[in-house]
């Protein structure tokens, strides 16, 4: 097993030194270096240009989808991205792309979200074809997405393709501490306006503050997101709601006839995109009831997948099983916090689940770091995970 430990580590380096931040991406370059190395193992091999919101192929920004064995048989998914946020500044324990290790611990930009995952996945591949692993009984897929931080464009685009397949199993490796998450919140992000009056800020009656305004809607939403924390469903935190960015003005003696803020909302199963926008408009008509000055525009940004895969299925008793195997406990499953692809492999009909090394809370920090000791057991989870999916069939 230490070949294979040594190997994850250097591959895990290797992937790291490739910058796929954002921006500008360039996810194109370590999606072919990684396509070879798949390609040298027997798998298919295919490199799959992202398409951003307009429906326009994304420069330099692409999928990498590897498969093995029977594509008549059951599919087993393994899957990650390949981008990371922005460095930014103030790294003391290494050069965010340059991996550091001390004291137990891998520094670097995508140690923890997710570039040893994807090494792990990588080397679990390579171990599987050296010792002879009976693919034909069904297919191993590897996927590899593009543009996950921000918009899912990646796996939005292979599920829109005439590539995707639903999986019958399949683990995503985000960094859960090598936990089982199961279910993600949603999201809807939204912009809402007021229109004011612009005038001089000597006279203030001669115009409409669309900064007061808004006001009363950050009143609204606040009490909103209070009232979503009885909105309990099984397996997935409540729904929340929370303004993120606000922006309003042109100078500081002047009334500004314009401000507008940016909404996080975290939603659950039945919650549509326009349900979300409905309730921000009915907290403004309630506004405009009272208030004949009132005038605002409530309008669509984005949005991400709600999903939940059953504990009882097939896929997550697979996981079930490889968890037991590697740590001699039951796992608790749970849901993930945070947004990623998962959602949206549930929406179209893929069971699968988050679970890699790691934890969320080193996920775009300075001085990111991952356990090295949650790289070596990464390794016999998602190997054992494989083989426990494969038995099924």
């Amino acid at each position: 097993m230490q070949k294979w430990r040594n190997r994850v580590i250097q591959l895990g380096r290797e992937i790291i030194q490739v910058d796929t931040a954002f921006p500008p991406g360039n996810e194109i370059i370590l999606a072919k270096q990684l396509g070879k190395i798949l390609s040298d193992l027997g798998f298919e091999t295919i490199i799959q240009n992202v398409l951003g919101e307009d429906g326009k192929v994304m420069e330099n920004r692409s999928n990498l989808l590897a498969r093995i064995g029977n594509p008549h048989g059951k599919k087993v998914m393994l899957c990650g991205h390949l981008d990371v946020v922005a460095a930014g500044t103030g790294w003391n324990q290494a050069d965010p792309f340059c991996v550091e290790e001390k004291d137990g611990k891998l520094y670097g930009r995508g140690t923890a979200d997710m570039k040893f995952a994807v090494a792990a996945i990588i080397t679990v591949a390579e171990k599987l074809v050296e010792e002879s692993f009976d693919f034909s009984r069904g297919q191993l897929l590897l996927l590899f997405t593009a543009v996950e931080e921000i918009g899912n464009m990646g796996v939005r685009t292979y599920i829109a393709s005439d590539l995707y397949e639903p999986v019958d199993y399949g683990l995503i490796g985000e960094p859960t501490e090598l936990e089982l998450h199961i279910a993600q919140r949603g999201g809807c992000r939204m912009r809402v306006q007021t229109l004011g009056k612009a005038a001089h800020a000597s006279d203030p009656l001669q115009g409409i503050n669309a900064i007061t305004k808004m006001a009363k809607v950050l009143e609204g939403i606040d009490d909103l997101n209070k009232k979503m924390q009885e909105r309990r469903q099984p397996l997935l935190q409540p729904p929340s709601i929370a303004a993120t960015l606000i922006n309003g003005g042109v100078a500081r003696n002047a009334i500004p006839g314009l401000c507008e803020i940016q909404l996080d909302r975290r939603t659950v199963e039945g919650e549509s995109n326009e349900f979300c926008m409905n309730e921000i408009r009915s907290i403004c008509e309630a506004i405009k009831k009272n208030d004949p000055e009132f005038n605002y525009k409530v309008l669509f940004v984005s949005d991400n997948c709600c999903g939940v895969t059953k504990i009882d299925s097939p896929s997550v008793q697979a996981g079930v099983r490889a968890y037991k195997k590697v740590f001699k406990r039951e796992p608790v499953p749970v849901p993930f916090p945070a947004n990623g692809d998962l959602g949206h492999l549930i929406q179209a009909k893929s069971a699968m689940f988050y679970c890699g090394p790691g934890s969320l809370k080193q996920a775009h920090v300075v001085d990111e770091y991952v356990e090295i000791d949650q790289v070596y057991l990464a390794l016999e989870v998602f190997e054992e995970f494989v083989c426990q999916a494969f038995s099924e069939f």
